[in-house]
Order: structure tokens, then C-alpha cells, then sequence
């Protein structure tokens, strides 16, 4: 599949203490775990519960709308236009509508004079020393980047790649063509080592205090996978939730089962220069 921009589901604002009170009343605790099926359910229900719990507590973003600043010349040119437009739409003579156009023709030089004269005075502005708004560094962070291209996809057969699944089947064709084993040197055969998920007599479990100590060790600020859920959200999971990791990870170890949902990969096809 080809996934979708990732979307943050926390920010700065975000109540961390909400966000270990909702997964604390709404976890399952109760794991009924006797297959491989229980084990991929209960893993999509542990992280419903954990982005439900970050979405809550955490702010609507207030998007600023600023409002460009013009003079009196602009704002009495674009009044003069509107009414010309308004004379020219009741009457549809041909003197209004040179009326209009030459409304339409002052407004434009005038706004393109104010274009200029603002950026000539914000270069004028700039200092290489500052670290205010006015620093030419930052004055470069505001261009514009350059636009991605999507180009077209194309099958083998030659038709054409529209839906995100069909491009996503037809890069999966290509790597895999692509990326080829290399023929081996030798003869060599690496032994064959027996199943230890069978064998009773080997146990590998995990406990709450080890992961505990591994999400200590995470780092916050690195972004998340595609279920969204960022290393902050775990560093932050209450106790019982930890509880419950532990649980899935055993049931994990004991089956010998590995969950689909972490099998997924991400993979970003950067395009030939």
C-alpha cells in the first residue's frame, strides 16, 4: 500500500495526564490469547486505544489567517474596480467595460509597485548579524522549496498506473526484479537450528520492569511509524498499559508468531536525476 502523509496526533499542548487516564479506563486487560489471529486483534486494539488517547487530550491547532496590509491608493483602486465591475455587469455596454478594463489595469500596476517597493525595502533590512526577523538567514527559510514531481506510472504491459494500490503493486514488481540475491562463493550450508518456540524446555519471556527500561531509552523527538504512534506517546503509557505490552510480547515469544502489522516497511523511491 502506498501510505498517506503521516498526520501528528500530539503536539506541545497535549495533556499527558488525560492521555494516561483515558488509556487506563479503556485498555483491555482481560487478553484471550490462543492464536496468531488473537494476537494481530489485540495488537490493533492496544493501538486504537493509544491514538484515541493522544487525539483527545491534545488541542485543535488554531490556523492564523494573516491579512496582507495594503495602502489607501490599493484599497480605493479595488473599490473602483468593484464598481466598474457592478456597472458593467447591470449594463453591458461597451463604456463600462473600458471603464472596468482600465480599473483592472491601474490596480494591477499599482499592487506590482507595492510588491516592489516592499521587497526592495526588506532587502535593504536584512543584516547577516542579526537574530531577529530580519536576519538573512531566516529571510531564506521563507522561500519557496521545489515542487516534487509526480510522474506518471507506467505497468509493464503498458498501461497506466492510476490507483494507489496498482503503483503500489507495480514498485513491488520492479524491487523485486530489482533486488536480486548474489550468486554465494561457496558451498557453504548454515545448519539448521531447531524451532525453540516447540521445545518446552526453553522459555523466553520478558517483564514489565525490562520494557520500562527500554522506553526510558527512547528518544522523543523521532517521528513515528505508520500507526502514528511516536515514541513520546509510549514513554508516557501509564503502568498498566506497560502490563499489557508485556502480556502480548510473551504471547509473541511463546507462539512463535511475529504480528502483520509490524511487517509492514516504508519504502521511499527517490527519482533518477
Amino acid at each position: 500500500n502506498i501510505f498517506e502523509p503521516k498526520v501528528s496526533l500530539t503536539s506541545f499542548k497535549t495533556n499527558w495526564l488525560k492521555y494516561r487516564k483515558y488509556i487506563s479506563s479503556h485498555i483491555n486487560i482481560d487478553l484471550k490469547i490462543n492464536t496468531g489471529r488473537d494476537i494481530d486483534n489485540s495488537i490493533e486494539e492496544f493501538n486504537d486505544v493509544v491514538t484515541n488517547a493522544a487525539v483527545l487530550p491534545t488541542p485543535n491547532r488554531n490556523i492564523k489567517v494573516f491579512r496582507k496590509i495594503t495602502n489607501n491608493e490599493i484599497e480605493k483602486l479595488v473599490n473602483e474596480k468593484r464598481q466598474a465591475r457592478r456597472e458593467w455587469q447591470l449594463s453591458r455596454s461597451p463604456s463600462t467595460l473600458r471603464q472596468l478594463k482600465s480599473a483592472v489595469r491601474k490596480l494591477k500596476k499599482a499592487l506590482k509597485r507595492d510588491e516592489e517597493y516592499n521587497t526592495e525595502n526588506y532587502i535593504k533590512h536584512l543584516c547577516p548579524n542579526s537574530s531577529k526577523k530580519n536576519s538573512l538567514w531566516k529571510a531564506q527559510k521563507s522561500f519557496k522549496p521545489p515542487v516534487d514531481s509526480n510522474m506518471p506510472i507506467r505497468h509493464l504491459n503498458g498501461n497506466w498506473a492510476r490507483s494507489n494500490e496498482e503503483k503500489a503493486n507495480c514498485f513491488a514488481n520492479h524491487l523485486e526484479k530489482v533486488f536480486q540475491p548474489n550468486v554465494p562463493k561457496n558451498n557453504f550450508k548454515l545448519p539448521t537450528l531447531p524451532n525453540i518456540a516447540n521445545e518446552s524446555s526453553v522459555s523466553i519471556r520478558t517483564s514489565t520492569y525490562e520494557i520500562t527500561k527500554i522506553l526510558k531509552e527512547l528518544n522523543p523527538k523521532k517521528s513515528s511509524g505508520h500507526d502514528n504512534i511516536t515514541p513520546k506517546m509510549l514513554i508516557e503509557l501509564p503502568n498498566i498499559a506497560i502490563s499489557v505490552l508485556s502480556l502480548l510480547f510473551n504471547a509473541i515469544l511463546g507462539f512463535g508468531y511475529y504480528p502483520i502489522s509490524w511487517k509492514k516497511s516504508q519504502i521511499i523511491l527517490i527519482d533518477k536525476p
